[in-house]
């Protein structure tokens, strides 16, 4: 089962970005997402 959380991007570091999902910071590789920005959402 795959589950899709999504979550606001924080701060970003060349192809990684700190992504807040609901409290929970996590980092994660943004290299197949297409213009990443502070502020925008992800789902992961």
């Amino acid at each position: 089962m795959c589950l899709a959380i999504p979550g606001k991007i924080v701060s970003i570091d060349g192809n990684s970005a700190l992504v807040d999902f609901d409290g929970i910071e996590q980092k994660i590789i943004i290299a197949l997402v297409l213009n990443p920005e502070v502020g925008k959402y992800v789902i992961v």
